[in-house]
């Protein structure tokens, strides 16, 4: 399988992978009208953006819009990260799950796969599953499966 390397990517670029990457689990056709929705961004710029996610081999050829075995391992990687970022401010920092999502997003573009890796072993939070695939939120009191906006 692909290795996965988010830090490598842009913020922009990691927030268009998850988009893809949510959509896709949801079973819906990942179209360039759907990707500005979700994203709340203008249909150009994902056109633009859905160029260069192709060029950088994330993202295949050709319609629906489908990421490549690359893609989905970084986008993966993000979703798993974001859950673990989430745990660490809830199990350890003793935010509620209703505030955490935001920072959340915010922190998983930050941290680089070294902190990733030991988090869970220092803090004692479980590490997120490898063949994580996001849902809605089920409960307040549980962690948000989703990453993105």
């Amino acid at each position: 399988m692909a290795q996965a390397q988010p830090q490598t990517h842009s913020t922009v670029s990691e927030d268009y992978l998850i988009a893809i990457y949510r959509l896709q689990a949801s079973g819906e056709q990942v179209v360039g009208a759907r990707l500005a929705q979700q994203l709340g961004v203008a249909p150009p710029s994902v056109t633009e953006m859905l160029g260069r996610l192709r060029r950088e081999g994330l993202v295949g050829t050709g319609r629906p819009v489908h990421l490549t075995e690359t893609g989905r391992a970084v986008a993966r990687a993000l979703v798993n990260r974001h859950r673990l970022v989430e745990r660490f401010l809830v199990d350890v920092l003793g935010l509620g799950w209703e505030e955490v999502h935001e920072e959340a997003h915010r922190l998983e573009h930050a941290l680089s796969a070294r902190v990733t890796e030991r988090l869970p072993t220092s803090s004692g939070i479980p590490a997120p599953a490898r063949t994580a695939t996001p849902s809605s939120r089920t409960a307040p009191s549980s962690p948000s499966s989703t990453c993105g906006h």
